[in-house]
């Protein structure tokens, strides 16, 4: 897959899941507002584009947020790590360039947007490899008894999600229904979904997790400003805070991430109208609900058969 259409994946996925980055937008609106705010963006001239500024923090705080989850929440290691961070960054990097074209900063418009074609056919020559030692002896046809997620296949700090062995178990249990060892969380929103029980009470900790990290990154480069400024103890208290706020998103993501998979399991376990199927011609398994294809992972995904 291309660079554009990898980084037009993830800007209408972002938009499909909106309700975590519009409240930032209605923040960040909010606070243009304020009288401190207004005032130094008239004396930068700059008070015509208040609404730009706001859409454009709040997408800067979100996309920000999302490299930070990328990084910091516990998932397993399938290699896309970077592409995710990566096409993320050149969303950013386009936001930044429209602002800066829009308000005539030429030099750094023109060479934000050079170094953004720069990288288009520099990452599209370039192929991924595998990204663990279990997906090379799959791939090499190679025994696969054994081979299951471990420790060292994991990414981010476990340690910061509060109740983790619970996710951790909860998402090992719908593994085993799905016959899968990667790729639980995909179809189990997929699965919630066409059910239609992906309701608020599964998603509204999700959707506030999303406020809660960009929050988290907004009180970091709140307290780089006031430490700039000489507000020392101002920049100490916004720094401070960012540690309890990165806490809180991660605990938000990992109770979405329960009650997902815990929704996940009833569906799979009691409803006739779910199912599963392992496609002989690319070994890949597909979900289906109501006769309908939902989910699939490849492969390299599934769990050995017993």
């Amino acid at each position: 897959m291309g660079l554009f259409d990898l980084i037009f994946d993830q800007l209408s996925k972002e938009i499909r899941e909106a309700p975590g980055w519009l409240s930032l937008v209605a923040v960040c609106y909010g606070l243009v507002l304020l009288p401190v705010v207004s005032q130094e963006l008239e004396h930068l001239g700059m008070s015509c584009e208040q609404t730009t500024i706001a859409t454009l923090v709040a997408m800067a705080l979100f996309f920000v947020g999302d490299i930070l989850d990328s990084i910091v929440f516990p998932r397993e290691k399938d290699g896309t790590k970077f592409e995710k961070i990566f096409k993320t960054f050149m969303l950013l990097l386009g936001a930044i360039a429209v602002f800066l074209f829009a308000e005539k900063y030429w030099p750094w418009a023109v060479s934000l947007t050079v170094l953004w074609i720069l990288i288009i056919p520099v990452y599209n020559t370039c192929n991924r490899p595998l990204s663990s030692e279990s997906e090379v002896r799959i791939a090499a046809g190679m025994p696969q008894e054994n081979v299951r997620e471990s420790k060292e296949e994991m990414t981010g700090f476990p340690k910061l999600v509060w109740q983790h062995s619970e996710l951790e178990g909860s998402k090992g249990a719908i593994g085993t229904k799905l016959k899968i060892r990667r790729g639980m969380y995909d179809v189990s929103k997929a699965l919630a979904r066409k059910a239609d029980r992906y309701t608020i009470w599964i998603w509204l900790p999700n959707e506030a997790a999303k406020f809660i990290r960009s929050a988290s990154v907004a009180s970091l480069v709140a307290g780089g400003f006031l430490l700039r400024f000489g507000r020392i103890s101002a920049a100490a208290l916004a720094i401070l805070a960012s540690i309890p706020l990165l806490l809180f998103y991660c605990w938000l993501k990992g109770l979405h991430m329960r009650r997902l998979y815990a929704l996940a399991l009833i569906i799979v376990t009691t409803y006739t109208k779910y199912d599963s199927q392992i496609v002989p011609e690319h070994g890949e398994r597909i979900f289906l609900f109501d006769h309908d294809v939902v989910a699939h992972v490849s492969a390299l995904s599934l769990l050995p058969e017993q």
